[in-house]
């Protein structure tokens, strides 16, 4: 399948970045399965899939960078990225967000990860989610914080 498949996947990882809540302030807990999980280069993997290799999809350049910049893969997927040509295939990313089951999410520490509605899971930066809207995390990851509750776990933001 060619790379252009994975622009829905943008649409749907901007769907849930914009599902952070507010609140104050809680310290972060460390990171068990993701902690050695990196940011991408969110500029050139947003000119690969919106300026070089066109899609059918009307996000621009600015708001692919906007949610790809939150985005936390393992390092060898960073790699894997950092290659991408119009080329590519969509195999070629499978392996940078894997498949999974049920729109479930789950906090590992300052990271959220989230399985999709697409059936892919997804690794997120707190800080970075909150920073997409203009906010800062509160620290805290979960379904609950200080009198709020969400519907499955979230980035609390201020």
């Amino acid at each position: 399948m060619p790379l252009r498949r994975v622009f829905a996947l943008a649409a749907l990882a901007a769907a849930f970045v914009a599902s952070c809540t507010d609140d104050p302030e809680h310290h972060p807990a460390v990171a068990t399965k993701t902690a050695d999980y990196v940011s991408i280069d969110a500029p050139a993997l947003c000119r690969i899939f919106v300026t070089d290799c066109p899609s059918k999809l009307s996000q621009t350049f600015d708001e692919c960078v906007k949610i790809y910049e939150a985005t936390r893969v393992d390092p060898e997927c960073k790699h894997t990225l950092d290659a991408l040509t119009c080329a590519s295939t969509q195999a070629d990313l499978e392996a940078c967000w894997p498949e999974c089951n049920g729109l479930v999410a789950e906090c590992d520490g300052p990271h959220i990860i989230e399985c999709s509605s697409s059936g892919r899971r997804y690794t997120y930066d707190c800080n970075g989610v909150c920073a997409t809207q203009g906010k800062t995390w509160s620290g805290t990851c979960g379904v609950s914080y200080k009198n709020q509750t969400a519907g499955r776990a979230t980035c609390w933001c201020n």
